[in-house]
């Protein structure tokens, strides 16, 4: 076990001991979990965003300030959470909310550290899920909450109002268009990019309009949107 003072720069510079070895990267962003309760970790796939997340819960549960965690994430991934909790934590009990509503209850119902659930699982779940108290919810590939009017979506931010901590996780936060940042953010907190979708549109896209249809033919203010996002975001490539 490598023992590493964390962050000579946090606001608690306690020691922490790390079950495995950190990178650099990795250690600054367990430094802006701890010191930011909403948070994007724009991290490049195989840089490693997972472990950040299982070292905030160590964190938090040895000084008695988690009881559990909810990772969402797409199905292809859902099971890697608890290989990951296992590698880099110690004593964390993982219950996969997968299978049929009865399946996904009784997994819900089980005692444990971390609920992992798919995203097509949070439109079954969403009900029960908010009806606890989560320390800490995580949206894994986040692009999967862009459409903030699509279910999934909903449901997330549903549940999430009942979490103190919410963190979302991406190597892709736009994949189509700059606008698909609204419905990540939303997630996280209103307050960083507002609640009106249509004042953020209009804001940062040219609008056209074909019969019902209306759609962006081009971005602006873009460096505006980047600096309202910055706050808020930590941005790792593979590179």
């Amino acid at each position: 076990n490598a023992k590493t003072k964390i962050f000579d720069d946090a606001k608690i510079p306690l020691d922490y001991e790390f079950k495995t070895k950190p990178y650099d990267h990795q250690v600054k962003a367990v430094k802006f979990a701890l010191n930011n309760r909403f948070f994007a970790f724009t991290m490049e796939m195989g840089t490693g965003k997972s472990k950040p997340i299982i070292d905030l819960i160590m964190y938090l549960k040895k000084r008695n300030e988690f009881t559990r965690a909810l990772i969402v994430a797409p199905l292809s991934v859902v099971g890697n959470w608890p290989n990951e909790a296992l590698l880099h934590g110690s004593g964390l009990r993982c219950s996969l909310l997968t299978g049929d509503r009865q399946e996904r209850l009784s997994a819900l119902n089980q005692e444990a550290d971390i609920y992992v659930i798919n995203y097509a699982g949070m439109r079954i779940m969403a009900d029960h899920l908010a009806t606890k108290e989560w320390d800490i919810m995580v949206c894994d590939e986040s692009q999967n909450i862009k459409n903030r009017t699509a279910e999934q979506s909903k449901s997330c931010y549903k549940v999430g109002s009942r979490s103190t901590r919410r963190y979302i996780l991406t190597g892709t936060l736009i994949t189509n268009k700059p606008l698909d940042v609204f419905g990540q953010y939303k997630f996280l907190a209103d307050s960083i990019l507002g609640g009106n979708y249509f004042a953020f549109q209009s804001r940062y896209a040219v609008m056209a309009q074909h019969g019902l249809a209306r759609f962006p033919v081009a971005f602006k203010n873009l460096d505006d949107l980047s600096n309202r996002i910055a706050p808020w975001n930590y941005r790792v490539l593979k590179s």
